[in-house]
């Protein structure tokens, strides 16, 4: 059978009169299952829940939020949309839910766009005083990070759209970077850590993070909750404690990777480029990400 290929960025747009309206969760639960995209959505949170990374009240939890909020999940636009409606709006029941972390701390690192790094992460009132009018922002910090733009800058929280950010060991990272050219460097991480939003030409950013900042923090291997509805996210029950990325060029479960909560920027943080993404993004085909959760 031919499966959906998975294109990023490229998601369908359901025109106003034709938006699905729900009576009841299992309404909704049949529009889940009525395409493939949805249908591996269930099948990850299915594989949560049966090996263990999520308690058996977790489908309860989805559930009982779907139905208690029909009245507004009415004017989204798509099943899909319900899935990171729910993360979104209940944190409490949906993230860093996970069983399992490993037994042991170790350096930690993550990766973000430059405009990621640019927008949320850098004084903005600091870089105003040593920028020209003429030069373009993102541009600018790019050619000084790790000079002029330095640890002083660091000001935010390192943070997704969600209370937390996911990273990898710092030691994976940069065996990995080790064995490619500094010119394929954000290419080949983009690939192996599952990136998929992170198209070509994007400049990558590396963050190493403090190992004393987390100690007191939430750590979870990530689970399909946490993920939200990201087609490329896959669940794993490695016996380490930690999740993996998805590879988009082999489709295999690859690095290491947790989900922390979320933590504060500071001068403490070594901050670094990878490089700028030289390569497309590969499609994935779904039916093989299918085979790694059944």
């Amino acid at each position: 059978m031919v499966g959906m290929t998975f294109v990023p960025y490229a998601s369908p747009v359901m025109e106003m009169e034709t938006m699905p309206t729900y009576s009841c969760y299992e309404d909704w639960l049949n529009n889940l299952k009525a395409d493939q995209l949805g249908r591996l959505w269930l099948a990850k949170l299915e594989f949560d829940v049966a090996k263990g990374n999520l308690p058996p009240e977790a489908m309860l939890n989805l559930s009982g939020f779907i139905e208690g909020n029909l009245h507004t999940i009415e004017s989204l636009l798509s099943h899909i949309s319900v899935i990171n409606f729910a993360v979104t709006q209940s944190p409490m029941n949906f993230d860093l839910q996970g069983l399992r972390l490993p037994s042991l701390n170790e350096p930690y690192s993550c990766i973000v766009r430059l405009e990621v790094f640019g927008l949320y992460l850098v004084k903005q009132r600091v870089l105003s005083t040593v920028i020209d009018e003429s030069d373009d922002d993102m541009d600018f910090i790019w050619d000084n990070l790790g000079g002029l733009i330095n640890a002083s800058f660091h000001e935010g929280e390192l943070r997704t759209e969600r209370a937390f950010f996911w990273c990898t060991p710092t030691e994976q990272l940069t065996v990995l970077g080790s064995r490619c050219s500094p010119n394929k460097a954000a290419t080949v991480l983009r690939t192996r850590l599952g990136l998929h939003q992170m198209s070509k030409g994007q400049r990558l950013i590396r963050i190493d993070i403090p190992s004393d900042i987390i100690v007191n923090k939430t750590i979870r291997a990530p689970t399909t909750l946490d993920g939200g509805s990201n087609p490329v996210f896959v669940p794993s029950s490695s016996t380490d404690g930690y999740g993996r990325t998805l590879n988009l060029k082999n489709v295999v479960r690859d690095l290491k990777e947790l989900v922390v909560e979320k933590i504060p920027f500071t001068s403490d943080f070594v901050v670094t480029k990878v490089g700028k993404v030289g390569a497309r993004v590969p499609p994935v085909n779904l039916n093989d990400i299918e085979i790694l959760v059944k």
